[in-house]
């Protein structure tokens, strides 16, 4: 899953200075983890190296005007600015760790970790790229390098939201909950409005066993804009879990065609329709997700194990506690 990467970096000369659930495991954050890679990124302008070489304000310009660029997407144009910007300051960091966004966006991760690397070599305390490096590090499944540079940007500046977000990400994914909670609680705090960060701490708060908890962390969300479907993914789980099968089934289907959580919800709904027999269900909500995807995505595929491994036509359904074990991962 894609990491949240830093906003590109613009600064004044001064501030220069992992069977069903294995698989469903897998996917079990689509709905609350699949953003934009350049999205929700940092806003680092005003920081660098005390003591860095002071490039030339012609240099400092061509960055700032790659950074608008690059806010229209105009990576070309972009890229070019920023190559500019090092042929007058070599030495600009910032030049380099936007450089390196700009690769990494064309999917370029090697040639973006080598600029993030430089921006580093010339600030080494540029927190930007200490973020984008973790970005692109778990990109190549590097995920303790990956940790370690999002760290080393907190370390920096305690405030920053992405890292922290991310930190969280790559705890709930490795499936240390209590790590996820403890960092999701302060990403709450850093940012009470944001729906990730709180669906995340609900999610950590369920998977530790704390159903109620997590009920009552969903409760405390009215800083939140709406709507807001990731909190409803995780209130679907949160509703499974406490025994609401109607209740979370009716979250998932209100989500069926959301663009960036409709994936999860439907392949929820092939589970919880499996557990409870209702085999033609399941196979109507497969079919719809092949449709939607593709039939070779591994949702399909897991959606396809669920078939011929939970639904049995000759058996009784299952009792409603089994489906909530599924839908709930």
């Amino acid at each position: 899953m894609p990491a949240h990467p830093p906003q590109p970096t613009s600064a004044s000369p001064r501030a220069s200075r992992r069977r069903v659930h294995a698989r469903l495991e897998r996917r079990r954050l689509l709905g609350l983890l699949a953003l934009p890679l350049l999205a929700l990124a940092l806003a680092l302008a005003g920081l660098g190296c005390a003591g860095a070489v002071v490039p030339s304000d012609a240099a400092h310009e061509q960055n700032q005007l790659g950074v608008k660029e690059l806010e229209e997407e105009a990576l070309d144009e972009a890229e070019a600015r920023f190559r500019l910007a090092l042929e007058l300051a070599p030495n600009l960091a910032e030049a380099h760790a936007n450089l390196g966004l700009v690769l990494q966006r064309r999917g370029e991760p090697e040639g973006a970790l080598a600029a993030f690397d430089m921006a580093l070599e010339h600030d080494p305390e540029l927190a930007a790229a200490h973020v984008g490096r973790g970005v692109v590090l778990v990109a190549l499944g590097r995920a303790d390098e990956a940790e370690a540079a999002f760290v080393a940007a907190l370390r920096l500046q305690p405030t920053l939201v992405e890292p922290r977000r991310n930190l969280v990400r790559q705890a709930v994914v490795a499936g240390r909950f209590a790590e996820a909670r403890a960092q999701a609680m302060r990403l709450v705090a850093l940012a009470p409005s944001d729906a990730e960060a709180h669906a995340m701490l609900v999610y950590a708060e369920l998977r530790l066993g704390r159903p109620e908890a997590a009920r009552l962390r969903l409760a405390r969300t009215e800083a939140v804009p709406r709507p807001a479907p990731a909190l409803e993914l995780v209130g679907a789980l949160v509703d499974a879990a406490l025994g609401d099968v109607a209740a979370a089934r009716a979250r998932l289907v209100a989500l069926r065609d959301d663009p960036a959580h409709g994936e999860a919800a439907r392949l929820r709904l092939v589970a919880l329709a499996c557990d409870l027999g209702a085999r033609a269900d399941a196979e109507a909500e497969l079919e719809a997700l092949r449709q939607r995807v593709g039939a070779r995505a591994e949702a399909v595929a897991t959606g396809r194990y669920l078939l011929a491994e939970a639904c049995d036509a000759s058996r009784p359904a299952r009792a409603p506690a089994a489906a909530r074990a599924i839908v709930g991962r």
